[in-house]
């Protein structure tokens, strides 16, 4: 219940502020965010552009938060401080869980790497704000995200500067969970 609460927060405040991500789609259906998507790339072809899409599935990375980078952005990217953050810190750190069967207890299983995908979009939040910087479109649902940039294919170039443009995205991205 506790998290709930916290979750509704923290989802109003960010939206309140303007501090959700516009790149974001988190309370929409996937079928939504994919329209969305066909919808770009039908009508840069309309427009006789090309579109290079990549694909990304992050949910890998539920797994490998770094929680004291996430504290920071807790902080830093949607101020919360004081004794939120203190709960924040409490509630990333030490969990586990045991399973009883039959009245027997399980070892307990660490749980320090889980969270939510709230607390997963803060975590990358530079990513939409790289995206932002190198891509006119990009999309992302949950932990589905969908580069694309569209181009006129004239001249030998427009390929490898697209191609570059992605390249670049990418590279800033990686650079931005390490620090």
């Amino acid at each position: 219940m506790t998290e709930k609460v916290v979750f509704n927060q923290v989802y109003d405040h960010m939206i309140s502020n303007a501090i959700f991500p516009v790149l974001q789609s988190f309370s929409i259906p996937a079928e939504t965010a994919l329209i969305k998507v066909m919808n770009d790339i039908l009508s840069n072809m309309n427009s006789q552009h090309v579109t290079l899409l990549i694909l990304l599935d992050l949910s890998a990375a539920f797994d490998t938060v770094d929680h004291q980078l996430l504290l920071e952005r807790l902080s830093d990217e949607v101020g919360i401080r004081g004794t939120a953050l203190n709960w924040s810190r409490s509630y990333l750190s030490h969990r586990s869980q045991r399973v009883s069967v039959h009245g027997v207890l399980s070892r307990p299983f660490d749980l320090n790497m889980l969270i939510g995908t709230l607390l997963f979009i803060i975590y990358v939040s530079k990513l939409f704000k790289i995206m932002e910087h190198y891509l006119p479109d990009a999309h992302c649902f949950a932990n589905d995200t969908q580069l694309y940039l569209s181009f006129k294919p004239l001249g030998n170039t427009a390929q490898a500067d697209a191609f570059q443009t992605i390249e670049k995205c990418i590279d800033a991205h990686d650079s931005s969970l390490i620090n």
